[in-house]
C-alpha cells in the first residue's frame, strides 16, 4: 500500500507547474550545452542528446581517458561519471567517456541556461 500512496504522491507532483516547467528547462539545459560542446569540436557519442544525458568521447575531444576527465569536471564542481565507449578499442579496464546529466541553470542560481545563451536573459 505504501508503494501505491508514494507512487500516486510522485505522479501528483509531476503533473504540477512547476515540476513541467522544470523537465523543460532540464531538456533546454542539456541541448544548450550539447550545442556548446559541439561548436567547439567536442565529440558527444549520441551526436548530441534527446535528454538530460550527455555522453563526451575523452579520448577523441580531449586525448584523456574517462577517469582523468571525471576528476578534473569534478575539481571544479561538474559532476560526471566515467563511461566505457564500446566502439573505441582500449583495454577494458579504461574508461574512455565521460557523462553528465543536467540539472536546470535556475536550480543552479542561473537566470537561465548557462550554455551558449545569456546568463540574465
Amino acid at each position: 500500500m505504501n508503494n501505491i500512496a508514494g507512487a500516486a504522491s510522485t505522479f501528483k507532483k509531476a503533473a504540477t507547474p512547476e515540476c513541467i516547467e522544470y523537465a523543460k528547462a532540464t531538456l533546454r539545459n542539456a541541448k544548450a550545452l550539447a550545442a556548446a560542446l559541439l561548436a567547439e569540436g567536442v565529440t558527444l557519442v549520441t551526436g548530441g542528446t534527446d535528454n538530460h544525458l550527455l555522453v563526451i568521447d575523452t579520448v577523441t575531444s580531449f586525448g584523456l581517458d574517462g577517469r582523468v576527465a571525471e576528476e578534473a569536471l569534478d575539481s571544479i564542481g561538474i559532476t560526471t561519471n566515467k563511461q566505457v565507449i564500446q566502439t573505441i578499442r582500449v583495454h577494458p579496464c579504461v574508461q574512455v567517456g565521460c557523462a553528465s546529466a543536467r540539472q536546470p541553470a535556475p536550480r543552479a542560481g542561473c537566470a537561465r541556461t548557462i550554455w551558449g545563451e545569456s546568463r540574465n536573459g
